[in-house]
């Protein structure tokens, strides 16, 4: 029915998308323990909205994100789900508590170059989600590339190395590439190593 959302033919509590017109709905994989399922609606005017469906409690929850996101992983043990966003030149990484809702957008600016007048990032971080990896139920590393932010910077002038999707259909992708490890407990990450 319209605006409503069925598991398995049961009615979805929590869906209501009364003032909300979703093109289309992204379901991810379920989480390794089974209990969870994400959802990405995509609406109209460029907005997004994660659902966190439980399926225990036959609920589905909007977490509060302001910007698309694209599904990354599950923890070990489901407790943390990760995704990855980018609009606009921005881009960015967030870790979700499963069980209490709780959001952290993990801070990329201390890896990007900015500019020197009002410390703007002039580069943006591409987390490859291929190369996510679970070093235990908090803790995950990827490999992230590093390209200037087409919005604001300017590849001769400022340094940074142009995004071209050439590099990624061919694995090249740019000369800043990080392997960072991220705290989804804290909201800390290490850089481990810079190619």
């Amino acid at each position: 029915k319209k605006n409503k959302l069925y598991h398995k033919g049961i009615l979805v509590e929590g869906f209501n998308n009364d003032k909300n017109d979703i093109n289309y709905i992204l379901m991810s994989k379920e989480s390794t323990n089974k209990r969870y399922y994400a959802m990405i609606a995509y609406m109209d005017y460029d907005f997004s909205c994660l659902y966190l469906f439980d399926k225990t409690k036959n609920e589905v929850n909007c977490i509060d994100i302001s910007y698309p996101r694209i599904w990354n992983s599950w923890s070990p043990n489901s407790h943390f789900s990760v995704y990855t966003w980018g609009y606009e030149g921005e881009s960015g990484v967030t870790s979700i508590n499963n069980q209490t809702g709780k959001t952290i957008e993990f801070a990329l600016d201390p890896f990007l170059l900015k500019d020197s007048i009002n410390q703007y990032p002039i580069e943006q971080l591409i987390l490859d989600y291929t190369s996510l990896e679970w070093m235990n139920d908090n803790k995950f590393q990827a490999n992230c590339y590093v390209y200037c932010n087409p919005y604001v910077a300017n590849p001769e002038e400022d340094g940074c190395a142009e995004w071209d999707l050439d590099s990624w259909k061919y694995g090249t992708h740019s000369k800043k590439k990080l392997r960072l490890e991220f705290d989804c407990s804290d909201g800390s990450i290490k850089n481990l190593q810079r190619f």
